[in-house]
Formats: C-alpha cells, structure tokens, sequence
C-alpha cells in the first residue's frame, strides 16, 4: 500500500490500514501488535514511551516523562515518519492520553 494508505488509529478499528482502492491490512494481519490495538506496545516507535509511563506521570502530578519525550521528538533522533504506524510524531496522541488519565483521575 505504502504511501497511498491511511491509517485508521482507533483502538475499535479491525482494519490498520485502507486506500482507495478498496485494499485493506487487517489488525490481525500487522507483522507485530501495535498500539493502540495493543496497550503494552509503546506508544512511541522511536522512543519507546508506553502506556505505564503516561499513568505514571499523571499519578506522580509531573510531566516528566512526556516532557523527555518532547525533546526527543524534536531531535534528529526522531524517525517517526519511518517507525510510527502511522507515519506521525506521537506528541499528540501522548498529550491526549495524558490529558484523559487526568482528568479520570481527578473524577475519582
């Protein structure tokens, strides 16, 4: 598929990737599980930030680990349009997922 694909990044999805053409890459297709399919592979590719260091973050009330994180995928040790599944730097979804562990945990 490579450049022409898109792919779908909700954890619900049964399909990775799809194009125009109709063509799909299951799930269950992939060659190794990813997130967010997978909750134990990490999140970032490049860095290897998972799921356990965002919570621990959130729990410990300092970015830290996110805050490496961003200065890493601002460095030319960033290969994210490479290694991602997506082709995309994991800020975003890292930042999202941070935001809605705390705010769960401020509900509790």
């Amino acid at each position: 598929m490579q450049d022409t694909a898109w792919y779908c990044g909700y954890p619900r999805c049964e399909v990775a990737y799809f194009n125009l053409f109709e063509s799909v890459v299951l799930v269950d297709e992939l060659k190794k599980s990813v997130y967010p399919y997978d909750l134990d592979q990490p999140i970032c590719a490049c860095f290897g930030l998972d799921y356990d260091d965002i919570e621990a973050d959130v729990h410990e009330q300092v970015p830290s680990r996110i805050k490496r994180l961003l200065e890493k995928s601002q460095s030319s040790d960033a290969r994210c349009q490479t290694v991602a599944v997506d082709g995309q730097c994991c800020m975003r979804t890292v930042q999202r997922l941070y935001m809605k562990l705390r705010a769960e945990q401020s509900s509790r």
